[in-house]
């Protein structure tokens, strides 16, 4: 092969790529692919008022579409409003962000259930994720690792997005006084 017909070769490959690229990427996008930055590296957590022992009997983040991610449950936890008690590392490293919260849990010191189904601020929290932030402790651009879940004496329901600089509140919400058999906290 000449010098010559070998660049003709890759000014025809350079074309054709151009015509193609743009074919291919819509041909993914008609037929439903997502775009990656809708998934993140993110797990959940849970938190409660301290000295106000709370415990979370069932919670569920769910994604856009179908799945969940379940939040943990079935211990006392009272250790401080907005700090992160314990973390259980399930499910994919990349899934989707959450877009509604169901919770069901009981405050010790009222003697009380609580129970709340809530939509999350999605395109909120999309957002933030995306963004990032510039962390001084990292010394870069990072992003939120973890979704906390928080309940409270009065059935308050609040979530956090947290990282190694601390947490942003995206989301506060009443659950409703609920009758459940006492059998669901063992």
């Amino acid at each position: 092969m000449t010098t010559a017909s070998a660049s003709v070769c890759i000014m025809q490959a350079k074309y054709l790529t151009r015509l193609a690229g743009p074919f291919f990427l819509s041909l993914l996008t008609a037929c439903g692919a997502s775009p990656m930055t809708t998934k993140f590296d993110w797990l959940a957590t849970e938190s409660a008022p301290k000295n106000y022992p709370m415990q979370i009997v069932q919670g569920t983040l769910f994604y856009p579409g179908n799945g969940s991610l379940y939040v943990p449950n079935r211990k006392t936890i009272h250790h401080g409003w907005g700090i992160s008690i314990s973390t259980h590392v399930v499910g994919p490293d990349l899934k989707p962000l959450p877009e509604r919260l169901e919770i069901t849990f009981f405050s010790y010191t009222e003697n009380q259930f609580y129970h709340g189904q809530f939509d999350l601020p999605y395109d909120r929290i999309l957002s933030l994720f995306q963004k990032g932030f510039y962390s001084p402790n990292e010394e870069e651009q990072i992003t939120y690792h973890k979704i906390m879940v928080g309940v409270a004496p009065g059935g308050t329901v609040s979530v956090w997005l947290l990282s190694t600089d601390g947490a942003i509140e995206v989301f506060s919400g009443q659950a409703e006084k609920a009758d459940i058999d006492w059998s669901r906290i063992n």
